[in-house]
């Protein structure tokens, strides 16, 4: 174990951040830490899925880490890292365990593994959608990564109409949402 990686495990421990901890909690101010730090395991420190798992104490039945775990923690901070609420939840540790420079931002730090993480999960949910045309605007903000606010001022500028309402439930065109968003 490298000095880095000693350091962020006596963080982990201190503050009760690991699966494994006494008081371990999946509210959203650990959450965010916990995937920031696995987002810094990953990209700053090289380490591998099951590292990172076990680092955090998540382990499968056969006593191994759980790498899925792992990747959902990058993939989520990949989707929800610049956003305010995230890294207002973040700052201390991001400060203490800085990816590159001293902030953090993902925005600051384009990164391959992030974005090649991110653009397959896009391309995983387009698919899980199927054939069907349209898709309700909870997928559409889903598939962009936003809340369905943000979805809606998004549809406006862009002109994305509404396809069909059916029982009270909105429907866009998928292939509008797609071709707008870049996806």
């Amino acid at each position: 174990m490298t000095e880095e990686q000693r350091k962020l495990a006596d963080y982990i421990e201190s503050e009760h951040i690991g699966r494994n901890m006494s008081n371990y909690n999946r509210t959203i101010e650990r959450k965010a830490v916990r995937y920031y730090l696995m987002y810094y395991m990953k990209s700053r420190l090289s380490m591998n899925y099951r590292e990172i798992a076990e680092m955090l104490g998540f382990y499968m039945e056969d006593g191994k880490g759980d790498h899925a775990t792992a990747f959902h923690g990058i993939k989520q901070w990949g989707l929800r890292g610049n956003d305010d609420d995230f890294q207002a939840l973040t700052a201390e540790v991001r400060f203490l365990f800085p990816v590159k420079g001293k902030s953090g931002y993902i925005a600051d730090h384009p990164d391959r593994l992030l974005r090649s993480i991110g653009s397959m999960c896009e391309q995983m949910h387009i698919q899980s959608l199927g054939d069907r045309n349209d898709i309700t605007i909870e997928e559409a903000s889903e598939l962009m990564g936003v809340s369905i606010p943000t979805f809606r001022l998004f549809a406006k500028r862009n002109r994305i109409t509404l396809s069909k309402i059916v029982n009270k439930k909105h429907f866009y065109s998928k292939h509008e949402v797609v071709k707008h968003a870049g996806l």
